[in-house]
Protein backbone atom coordinates (compact mmCIF):
# COMPACT_ATOMS: atom_id res chain seq x y z
CA UNK A 1 0.00 0.00 0.00
CA UNK A 2 3.01 2.62 0.69
CA UNK A 3 4.67 2.10 -3.11
CA UNK A 4 1.13 2.64 -4.25
CA UNK A 5 0.53 5.70 -2.21
CA UNK A 6 4.13 7.34 -3.05
CA UNK A 7 3.37 6.32 -6.79
CA UNK A 8 -0.11 8.30 -6.54
CA UNK A 9 1.65 11.03 -4.97
CA UNK A 10 4.46 11.23 -7.24
CA UNK A 11 2.27 11.28 -10.34
CA UNK A 12 0.31 13.89 -8.82
CA UNK A 13 2.84 16.28 -8.25
CA UNK A 14 4.37 15.94 -11.78
CA UNK A 15 0.84 16.50 -12.76
CA UNK A 16 0.89 19.96 -10.69
CA UNK A 17 4.08 20.43 -11.73
CA UNK A 18 3.06 20.39 -15.65
CA UNK A 19 0.27 23.18 -15.09
CA UNK A 20 3.08 25.36 -13.52
CA UNK A 21 5.93 24.33 -16.31
CA UNK A 22 4.10 24.04 -19.62
CA UNK A 23 2.52 27.30 -19.58
CA UNK A 24 5.78 29.16 -18.64
CA UNK A 25 7.76 27.57 -21.12
CA UNK A 26 5.21 28.54 -23.81
CA UNK A 27 5.46 31.94 -22.57
CA UNK A 28 9.18 32.39 -22.32
CA UNK A 29 9.09 30.77 -26.15
CA UNK A 30 6.75 33.20 -27.12
CA UNK A 31 8.75 36.60 -25.43
CA UNK A 32 12.32 34.85 -27.45
CA UNK A 33 10.78 34.57 -31.01
CA UNK A 34 9.00 38.09 -29.70
CA UNK A 35 12.57 39.42 -29.14
CA UNK A 36 14.24 38.12 -31.68
CA UNK A 37 11.57 38.16 -34.71
CA UNK A 38 13.83 40.61 -36.72
CA UNK A 39 16.55 38.10 -36.17
CA UNK A 40 14.67 34.94 -37.64
CA UNK A 41 11.80 36.61 -40.31
CA UNK A 42 15.59 38.83 -42.18
CA UNK A 43 18.22 37.36 -43.15
CA UNK A 44 20.36 39.63 -43.71
CA UNK A 45 23.36 39.01 -45.64
CA UNK A 46 26.89 40.43 -43.73
CA UNK A 47 29.02 40.79 -46.51
CA UNK A 48 30.29 44.27 -47.16
CA UNK A 49 28.34 46.41 -49.59
CA UNK A 50 30.46 47.76 -52.46
CA UNK A 51 31.77 46.87 -55.95
CA UNK A 52 30.26 44.12 -58.03
CA UNK A 53 32.01 42.07 -60.10
CA UNK A 54 28.66 41.18 -62.19
CA UNK A 55 27.87 44.96 -62.45
CA UNK A 56 30.80 46.41 -63.77
CA UNK A 57 29.41 49.41 -65.15
CA UNK A 58 27.02 49.91 -62.31
CA UNK A 59 27.11 53.14 -59.89
CA UNK A 60 27.51 51.72 -56.24
CA UNK A 61 25.43 54.17 -53.91
CA UNK A 62 26.35 54.28 -50.49
CA UNK A 63 24.22 57.38 -49.43
CA UNK A 64 20.96 57.21 -47.33
CA UNK A 65 19.77 54.70 -50.38
CA UNK A 66 22.25 51.94 -50.86
CA UNK A 67 22.26 49.75 -53.64
CA UNK A 68 23.46 49.23 -57.33
CA UNK A 69 22.30 51.84 -60.22
CA UNK A 70 22.47 51.09 -64.31
CA UNK A 71 21.79 54.45 -65.97
CA UNK A 72 19.41 54.02 -69.44
CA UNK A 73 18.24 56.42 -71.84
CA UNK A 74 14.62 56.12 -71.62
CA UNK A 75 11.96 57.72 -69.06
CA UNK A 76 11.62 53.82 -67.58
CA UNK A 77 13.10 52.58 -64.53
CA UNK A 78 12.82 49.48 -62.61
CA UNK A 79 13.52 49.25 -58.84
CA UNK A 80 14.20 45.97 -57.93
CA UNK A 81 13.51 45.10 -53.92
CA UNK A 82 15.40 42.03 -53.36
CA UNK A 83 14.28 38.64 -51.44
CA UNK A 84 15.59 37.53 -48.53
CA UNK A 85 18.84 35.66 -48.62
CA UNK A 86 22.35 37.04 -49.87
CA UNK A 87 21.99 40.77 -51.32
CA UNK A 88 21.70 43.37 -54.15
CA UNK A 89 24.76 42.28 -56.51
CA UNK A 90 23.38 38.93 -56.31
CA UNK A 91 20.54 39.23 -58.61
CA UNK A 92 23.17 40.83 -61.40
CA UNK A 93 21.13 37.83 -63.95
CA UNK A 94 17.34 40.19 -63.43
CA UNK A 95 19.08 43.11 -63.47
CA UNK A 96 20.78 42.85 -66.92
CA UNK A 97 17.83 41.33 -68.07
CA UNK A 98 15.62 44.38 -66.93
CA UNK A 99 18.29 46.86 -68.09
CA UNK A 100 19.05 44.83 -71.51
CA UNK A 101 15.11 44.53 -72.11
CA UNK A 102 15.31 49.25 -72.05
CA UNK A 103 15.12 50.01 -68.20
CA UNK A 104 17.51 51.80 -66.01
CA UNK A 105 17.45 49.71 -63.06
CA UNK A 106 17.81 50.56 -59.25
CA UNK A 107 19.18 47.66 -57.36
CA UNK A 108 17.95 48.64 -53.67
CA UNK A 109 19.75 47.25 -50.61
CA UNK A 110 18.11 47.15 -47.41
CA UNK A 111 19.49 48.66 -44.39
CA UNK A 112 21.21 46.08 -42.15
CA UNK A 113 22.11 44.03 -45.57
CA UNK A 114 25.51 44.19 -46.56
CA UNK A 115 26.43 45.86 -43.33
CA UNK A 116 27.57 43.96 -40.52
CA UNK A 117 27.49 47.11 -38.19
CA UNK A 118 23.90 47.70 -38.74
CA UNK A 119 20.69 44.83 -37.67
CA UNK A 120 18.18 44.42 -40.03
CA UNK A 121 14.74 45.63 -39.23
CA UNK A 122 11.35 45.39 -40.66
CA UNK A 123 10.52 48.80 -39.56
CA UNK A 124 13.41 49.96 -40.98
CA UNK A 125 13.17 49.03 -44.35
CA UNK A 126 9.49 50.36 -44.52
CA UNK A 127 11.18 53.16 -43.75
CA UNK A 128 13.62 53.19 -46.20
CA UNK A 129 11.05 52.68 -48.90
CA UNK A 130 10.05 56.12 -48.10
CA UNK A 131 13.63 57.58 -48.56
CA UNK A 132 13.99 55.19 -52.31
CA UNK A 133 10.84 57.03 -53.18
CA UNK A 134 12.33 60.53 -53.05
CA UNK A 135 15.39 59.39 -54.37
CA UNK A 136 13.44 58.14 -57.55
CA UNK A 137 12.12 61.78 -57.68
CA UNK A 138 15.17 62.90 -58.16
CA UNK A 139 15.86 60.99 -61.22
CA UNK A 140 14.71 61.53 -64.70
CA UNK A 141 12.29 58.97 -65.41
CA UNK A 142 8.42 59.36 -65.64
CA UNK A 143 7.54 55.39 -65.88
CA UNK A 144 8.64 53.64 -62.55
CA UNK A 145 8.06 49.77 -62.16
CA UNK A 146 8.92 48.40 -58.86
CA UNK A 147 9.85 44.93 -59.01
CA UNK A 148 9.70 42.69 -56.03
CA UNK A 149 11.23 39.26 -55.09
CA UNK A 150 9.70 37.16 -52.03
CA UNK A 151 9.90 39.07 -49.02
CA UNK A 152 10.99 42.24 -51.33
CA UNK A 153 7.70 42.21 -52.89
CA UNK A 154 6.47 43.81 -49.81
CA UNK A 155 8.29 46.19 -50.18
CA UNK A 156 7.57 46.61 -53.80
CA UNK A 157 4.18 46.76 -52.86
CA UNK A 158 4.41 49.54 -50.44
CA UNK A 159 6.27 51.60 -52.94
CA UNK A 160 3.06 51.84 -54.68
CA UNK A 161 1.41 52.99 -51.97
CA UNK A 162 3.59 56.49 -51.65
CA UNK A 163 4.28 57.27 -55.54
CA UNK A 164 2.52 56.67 -58.60
CA UNK A 165 3.92 53.88 -60.40
CA UNK A 166 3.52 52.28 -64.12
CA UNK A 167 3.16 48.70 -63.20
CA UNK A 168 4.07 45.96 -60.34
CA UNK A 169 6.17 42.90 -60.70
CA UNK A 170 6.00 40.26 -57.75
CA UNK A 171 8.36 37.21 -57.70
CA UNK A 172 7.29 34.59 -55.33
CA UNK A 173 4.88 36.37 -53.34
CA UNK A 174 3.29 36.08 -49.96
CA UNK A 175 -0.25 37.59 -48.96
CA UNK A 176 1.09 38.76 -45.38
CA UNK A 177 3.76 37.79 -43.49
CA UNK A 178 2.01 37.13 -40.38
CA UNK A 179 0.18 34.72 -42.97
CA UNK A 180 3.55 33.36 -43.87
CA UNK A 181 5.00 33.63 -40.47
CA UNK A 182 1.99 31.56 -38.85
CA UNK A 183 2.96 28.32 -40.46
CA UNK A 184 6.47 28.08 -39.26
CA UNK A 185 4.86 29.04 -35.65
CA UNK A 186 1.81 27.27 -35.15
CA UNK A 187 1.60 27.26 -31.73
CA UNK A 188 1.29 31.32 -31.30
CA UNK A 189 -0.62 33.88 -33.07
CA UNK A 190 1.84 35.57 -35.82
CA UNK A 191 -0.37 38.04 -36.33
CA UNK A 192 -0.42 39.82 -32.71
CA UNK A 193 3.26 38.84 -32.12
CA UNK A 194 4.86 41.03 -35.10
CA UNK A 195 6.00 44.41 -34.52
CA UNK A 196 5.72 45.05 -38.11
CA UNK A 197 3.67 42.70 -40.84
CA UNK A 198 3.92 43.27 -44.20
CA UNK A 199 0.48 43.84 -46.23
CA UNK A 200 1.16 42.35 -49.74
CA UNK A 201 -2.40 42.14 -50.61
CA UNK A 202 -3.68 45.31 -49.38
CA UNK A 203 -0.20 47.52 -50.79
CA UNK A 204 -0.52 45.38 -53.98
CA UNK A 205 -4.33 47.21 -54.82
CA UNK A 206 -2.74 50.94 -55.75
CA UNK A 207 -0.81 49.57 -58.53
CA UNK A 208 -2.30 49.88 -62.03
CA UNK A 209 -1.55 46.74 -63.28
CA UNK A 210 0.42 43.75 -61.59
CA UNK A 211 2.32 40.45 -63.07
CA UNK A 212 2.90 37.79 -60.66
CA UNK A 213 5.65 35.35 -61.19
CA UNK A 214 5.52 32.33 -59.30
CA UNK A 215 7.76 28.95 -59.22
CA UNK A 216 5.88 25.86 -59.83
CA UNK A 217 6.72 24.18 -56.66
CA UNK A 218 7.77 27.06 -54.50
CA UNK A 219 9.57 24.95 -51.65
CA UNK A 220 10.29 28.21 -49.60
CA UNK A 221 6.68 30.25 -50.57
CA UNK A 222 4.40 27.73 -51.07
CA UNK A 223 1.80 28.76 -54.03
CA UNK A 224 -1.32 29.13 -51.92
CA UNK A 225 0.22 32.35 -50.38
CA UNK A 226 0.97 33.07 -54.03
CA UNK A 227 -2.45 32.57 -55.10
CA UNK A 228 -3.86 34.08 -51.88
CA UNK A 229 -1.91 37.26 -54.01
CA UNK A 230 -3.81 37.01 -56.93
CA UNK A 231 -6.96 36.01 -55.23
CA UNK A 232 -6.85 39.43 -53.78
CA UNK A 233 -6.16 41.77 -56.90
CA UNK A 234 -8.12 42.95 -59.72
CA UNK A 235 -8.14 40.38 -62.05
CA UNK A 236 -8.85 42.75 -65.04
CA UNK A 237 -5.18 44.18 -64.07
CA UNK A 238 -3.07 41.10 -62.61
CA UNK A 239 -1.65 38.41 -64.45
CA UNK A 240 -0.56 35.23 -63.00
CA UNK A 241 2.38 33.46 -64.38
CA UNK A 242 3.34 30.32 -63.43
CA UNK A 243 7.32 29.05 -64.50
CA UNK A 244 6.86 25.21 -65.06
CA UNK A 245 10.00 23.00 -63.74
CA UNK A 246 11.35 25.71 -61.17
CA UNK A 247 12.06 25.73 -57.50
CA UNK A 248 11.67 28.92 -55.73
CA UNK A 249 15.85 29.05 -55.71
CA UNK A 250 15.96 27.86 -59.22
CA UNK A 251 13.55 30.29 -60.96
CA UNK A 252 17.06 32.15 -61.64
CA UNK A 253 18.04 29.29 -64.01
CA UNK A 254 15.39 29.60 -66.61
CA UNK A 255 15.28 31.92 -69.54
CA UNK A 256 11.11 31.54 -68.68
CA UNK A 257 11.61 33.62 -65.91
CA UNK A 258 13.79 36.10 -67.72
CA UNK A 259 10.96 36.77 -70.39
CA UNK A 260 8.45 36.44 -68.07
CA UNK A 261 9.86 39.87 -66.30
CA UNK A 262 10.79 41.60 -69.36
CA UNK A 263 8.12 40.73 -71.91
CA UNK A 264 5.86 42.70 -68.80
CA UNK A 265 8.36 45.81 -68.52
CA UNK A 266 8.37 46.22 -72.70
CA UNK A 267 4.53 45.94 -72.73
CA UNK A 268 3.42 48.74 -70.29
Amino acid sequence: MCDVYRVAMWSNFFKRRDLIIVPMAYVILGLILYVSQDSLIYLADDRPHGECAALPTAEVLHGVVRGFYLSYESDRLAVLYHGNAGNACDRAPLIRAMHDAGYAVLAVEYPGYADPAVRARGTDMLANVHDVVAHVETLPYTHVVPVGESIGSAFASYHTTLASTSGLVLIAPFERLSARAQRAVRIYPARLMLRQDLLVDEWARSAPSVRIIAAERDEVIPRRHTDNVFNALDPSTTEYVIIPDTTHNTLYGHSAFYEAVTDYLQDL
